[in-house]
């Protein structure tokens, strides 16, 4: 279960899963499924998602990675279709 932060964000998870391909070996992301779904959907030793909504209240509607019948699907926004919430930055700004 690679980690975005701890193996280099999405480049080093991206080297941590092919080292696993190469030996056969299945790779699930940890956490941060707006962005893991992503590396999944590219990932073809990636059998299985993580899925936790922690951060999905920080989303505009729009870029929350959808959930049906046991699938996650992406967004259709650009990159990783990541759109912050109106008023998000300010709520949580520490002055």
């Amino acid at each position: 279960m690679p980690d975005l932060q701890r193996v280099g964000g999405i480049s080093g998870w991206q080297k941590v899963a092919k080292l696993a391909e190469s030996y056969n070996i299945p790779v699930s992301p940890h956490l941060f499924p707006e962005i893991s779904l992503h590396l999944a959907l590219s990932t073809p030793n990636c059998r299985i998602l993580e899925y936790v909504d922690w951060w999905e209240a920080l989303l505009e509607e729009e870029a929350r990675p959808k959930l049906a019948h046991g699938s996650l699907w992406p967004t259709e926004l650009p990159g990783l279709g990541m759109k912050l919430g109106p008023g998000v930055i300010e709520k949580y700004r520490l002055d």
